[in-house]
């Protein structure tokens, strides 16, 4: 005789079957999953550049900023021209 605990796993298998049947993907949606994954890996990619050059262009922004600081501290208040 099974334990118990294994009797209820045995009896839940059909249930667990009917819930799995759900998941299953067909071989079409599995394309079009596949496709939309890469199409949204294209287009991380692009963010990420996008995201990079625009951090170069605000670290540039930045430095020219304290650049002109500095200038403007050494030579002294200049108004701006």
């Amino acid at each position: 005789m099974a334990p118990n605990g294994a009797y209820l796993a045995l009896a839940s298998v059909p249930e667990a079957l009917d819930a799995n049947a759900n998941a299953v993907l067909t071989m079409a949606e599995q394309r079009d999953l596949e496709k939309r994954h890469q199409q949204d890996q294209k287009e991380i990619k692009a963010l990420k550049q996008d995201l990079r050059r625009k951090e170069k262009a605000l670290a540039e922004a930045a430095a020219l900023l304290i650049a002109a600081k500095k200038i403007q501290a050494f030579w002294g208040e200049e108004g701006d021209d």
